[in-house]
């Protein structure tokens, strides 16, 4: 049997997508003395409209004695389209036939429902309850898989028994009057023709009072569209175990299966029966039968064994006992013996086949936890476990201390720690601790044994501390815990800037500050710089830079009548400076050596009118005053320009005052010879 073209595309992979053009499939079969022809098309609206309209038949033979032929021959071998046959012409078939029954209904029933009933469970299975068109196309296509006589008198099969041997031709199908649904072909000749094969990989597992089959159908597809299988107690006389042929429900497109499943119930495990395959081909053709395989129903195992004690025979070997009723050795063929480490864990075999009649096993490789399970094995390898047993030898001699612990850090205080690995084979992990100050108590990073042999720790690079401490120990499964390791110490890299100086005091003296600072007190200082700028300057100058604990420095490059802002800042060993917002002074200079001309500057605090007053005398001296230019502030902060007094003037009150306050005046006088004259200052405590 040859298929050139795709098969009749079946239930599970009817429904093509709408955006795809519908077309007609045809699949062929040569027989010894006839071909069959089966047909259908792809899409429901269409499949709808083409047994409406017809189909037209048409062979060409492009063979002849063997030879192609130079002008094939065309033939339309039904006159009028190939429609169904009137719905009265297949009450004989239905009652025989039940897909032919489905068919009719697909084509002409008012309603289409297909009802779960004993008979018909495989077919309602088969399709998903979709719009009822789709239903119809599924179950009318699925259905003409089951019966190719319900195909032929649908109008989607047909026999032709004009065929020559050394002939050849193509069969093409085709949607009367309906260009919109595009034609299909098939080819085949009487050559073609093969017996259908023998199911072959045919296999039985047999349960209690049932058995499940297995065959593979990777070989069978686009030959065999269904199965059947027979039984029989004498060898000779086979029946049917379903009603119905055996389909793949499970067969979808990008999925295809490579077997099926069915499965028999029995009604007694003493009874031995012989089972055979057969498979039917989309043209309804019986196959091969299979060679018959004989099997029986088995017992389950329904009690499980008990392990009820064990002895330890020396520290490393244990004897298992256990028990198992006499009366149910007959369910078993033999016992196993699995073991693992946790009780949870995956349990490893470690005897098998042992009499039915053992209750003891001995077993020399224990570790420090060992959960022991026996098996009854049934004879259909089915198996029933008992409860676990916990066998742990004695053992209190901890593990070695770990070797080789090392560690570093990056930039970000990551800590990378590793050591060997120890070669206890009960070893259960390693314990971690760590201290921030090698003074203070150690602290346990992870909550249980830890399994690897290298961790991860992270640490804040803003605190204080410079190092960092860590030590290791091993523990085993009974939690023996080695002394701990050697301290490991690491120096954390230093991101943290030095704390930053203070000026603590300046004086102003013959026209030089003189400058005092409270140092860091950062323990890693390695340099203290001064700095200095005229106010509304951009850039800072250095003017002094110390190594030592220096607190005071003498600034003699200054010039009379300025405003100066001073910086302090200070460097570790990482070369990080300190934070310069909190480290500046501003001061200003005036001219005190220049001529006398203020004298008795004097105030008055009256706290009931929140007022000071300030009163001065002038000397002449031959000269004369322009003007007088008053700085005011609060202490420590920038002097600024507060009042302009002139000639003859010598008092004014201040009224813009805060309570509790030290307020500095500064007299700067101006002669109209532009003789220097020397300012004086006051200060006062409001």
């Amino acid at each position: 049997m040859k298929y050139y073209l795709l098969a009749l595309v079946m239930w599970s992979g009817i429904h093509l997508a709408h955006a795809q053009q519908a077309a007609v499939k045809v699949l062929t079969r040569a027989q010894e003395n006839k071909i069959l022809v089966r047909w259908g098309v792809d899409q429901p609206l269409e499949w709808q409209r083409a047994n409406n309209n017809g189909f037209i038949l048409t062979r060409i033979t492009i063979k002849k004695n063997d030879q192609l032929l130079a002008d094939p021959e065309k033939k339309q071998l039904v006159r009028l389209p190939i429609k169904p046959e009137p719905v009265e012409s297949w009450m004989d078939l239905v009652q025989q036939d039940h897909y032919a029954a489905i068919i009719a209904q697909a084509i002409y029933g008012e309603s289409f429902e297909v009802e779960d009933t004993g008979e018909q469970s495989e077919v309602s299975r088969i399709v998903n309850m979709v719009d009822e068109m789709h239903q119809r196309h599924s179950f009318g296509l699925f259905a003409a898989d089951m019966s190719f006589q319900g195909s032929v008198k649908a109008g989607w099969g047909y026999v032709d028994s004009e065929v020559v041997k050394g002939e050849e031709y193509i069969y093409q199908v085709a949607v009367a009057n309906d260009g919109s649904v595009v034609s299909g072909a098939g080819i085949a000749g009487l050559n073609d023709f093969e017996p259908l094969p023998e199911v072959v990989n045919f296999m039985a597992f047999p349960d209690n009072r049932k058995v499940m089959f297995s065959w593979g159908i990777i070989p069978y597809k686009g030959i065999y569209s269904s199965y059947m299988i027979e039984r029989a107690t004498d060898g000779k006389n086979f029946t049917a175990i379903s009603k119905t042929p055996i389909v793949d429900i499970n067969d979808k497109t990008g999925s295809a299966s490579t077997a099926m499943y069915f499965a028999d119930t029995l009604s007694s495990n003493d009874q031995k029966y012989q089972y055979r395959i057969y498979g039917i081909s989309a043209f309804g053709e019986r196959g091969t039968i299979s060679k018959a395989i004989s099997t029986q129903g088995v017992a389950s195992v329904s009690t499980p064994p008990r392990i009820h004690n064990y002895e330890f025979k020396t520290d490393a070997s244990v004897v298992l006992f256990w028990e198992y009723p006499k009366d149910a050795e007959a369910e078993i063929q033999s016992f196993e013996v699995a073991v693992a480490p946790k009780d949870q864990g995956d349990y490893k075999i470690v005897a098998q086949q042992l009499a039915v009649s053992k209750r003891e096993f001995s077993y020399s490789k224990l570790e420090a936890s060992n959960y022991f399970k026996v098996y009854a094995v049934g004879k259909n390898n089915q198996k029933m476990a008992s409860q676990s047993v916990l066998v742990q030898p004695i053992d209190s001699v901890p593990p070695a201390i770990p070797q080789g612990f090392k560690g570093q850090i990056d930039s970000l205080g990551v800590v990378q720690l590793s050591w060997k690995a120890n070669t206890e084979s009960d070893l259960l992990g390693y314990r971690i601790i760590r201290g921030q100050d090698k003074d203070e108590d150690f602290i346990e990073l992870y909550d249980k044994a830890y399994p690897q042999t290298h961790f991860t720790d992270t640490l804040s690079l803003k605190l204080s501390n410079k190092k960092v401490y860590y030590r290791i120990a091993a523990e085993d499964f009974r939690h023996n815990i080695s002394d701990f390791s050697a301290v490991l110490i690491i120096d954390k890299p230093d991101v943290i800037p030095p704390s930053a100086p203070i000026f603590s005091n300046y004086e102003l003296a013959n026209s030089a500050v003189q400058l005092e600072w409270i140092n860091s007190t950062s323990d890693d200082l390695n340099l203290t710089v001064i700095k200095r700028r005229k106010k509304g300057d951009v850039n800072w100058e250095t003017i002094a830079s110390f190594t030592d604990l220096t607190t005071a420095f003498w600034d003699r490059k200054v010039e009379k009548n300025q405003v100066y802002e001073y910086l302090v800042m200070a460097r570790d060993e990482a070369k990080l400076w300190s934070n310069p917002n909190n480290s500046q002074i501003t001061i200003a200079v005036f001219d005190w050596s220049a001529v006398e001309i203020i004298k008795d500057l004097q105030a008055l605090v009256d706290r009931e009118k929140r007022m000071i007053s300030l009163f001065w005398r002038t000397l002449a001296k031959g000269e004369t005053i322009a003007k007088i230019e008053i700085y005011k502030n609060k202490k420590g902060e920038v002097p600024t320009l507060w009042k302009v007094m002139h000639a003859g003037q010598n008092s004014l009150n201040d009224v813009d005052l805060d309570i509790n306050s030290e307020y500095q005046y500064y007299f700067v006088p101006t002669l109209n010879s532009n003789t220097p004259a020397k300012a004086i200052s006051l200060t006062v405590q409001y």
